[in-house]
């Protein structure tokens, strides 16, 4: 259901721009936000990773650890061998992740698309303002926003979504950040529609998804 893997794979040092790092030990699981800052063989390099306030070490044993990106509309994981904290040529410190193993690809267009038309906000980075949206569709892999007016957003884009999702009994509060995967202004309706995928599975998404689902099945069986 949506996970449509695909033959295709990808090395890490292919990847670019934001990327996702899930971390696991035990039952304990955070996932952070990083931008990729450099590459190489086997390698990218990340802005250092913080938690609480304090940069990570990973040096916990036990610990797996994660990299998820998006190209080509394509939800990418890489399971990463070893990240460390380095200072680079140009001063900076980053923290690098390597991996050896080709990529885990998801085809996202694959994920199939439902009309929803909750009224919803979006922010476009951190800091920035909080502005009204229309979630047109949902799916596990993304939503389709609408908002008023002419909005230039970059592909790749970061944004923050907030929604309620009225479908079932109980509202379902969801709360994600996702990419910009593509923006088209309507001239007609004077709104920007905008492409959103999401970097990671979000239980909420899919309960959302799934209550859809049944919602289309009891009205078939009627």
């Amino acid at each position: 259901m949506g996970e449509d893997l695909l033959k295709t794979a990808y090395g890490i040092d292919e990847m670019e721009g934001n990327v996702k790092i899930l971390v696991k030990e035990g039952d304990s699981s955070v996932t952070l936000s990083s931008q990729i800052t450099g590459k190489g063989e086997g390698f990218v390099d990340l802005i250092p990773l913080t938690y609480e306030g304090k940069t990570l070490s990973f040096r916990g044993e036990g610990l797996i650890i994660k990299l998820q990106a998006i190209k080509e509309s394509l939800h990418i994981e890489f399971k990463l061998s070893k990240v460390e904290l380095i200072k680079v040529s140009d001063g900076s410190v980053v923290h690098r992740a390597y991996s050896n193993e080709k990529s885990k690809c998801k085809n996202l267009r694959a994920c199939k698309r439902f009309s929803l038309g909750e009224v919803g906000t979006v922010q476009f980075g951190a800091g920035q303002k909080v502005i009204d949206c229309i979630v047109k569709d949902i799916s596990y892999g993304g939503f389709g926003l609408a908002v008023k007016g002419k909005e230039s957003v970059p592909e790749k884009k970061m944004l923050n979504v907030r929604f309620e999702c009225k479908i079932g009994v109980v509202p379902l509060s969801i709360h994600t950040n996702g990419l910009v995967a593509r923006t088209q202004y309507n001239d007609d309706r004077d709104e920007t529609i905008i492409g959103v995928q999401l970097l990671s599975k979000n239980v909420t998404v899919q309960e959302a998804v799934n209550q859809i689902q049944r919602q289309e099945l009891q009205k078939l069986r009627h």
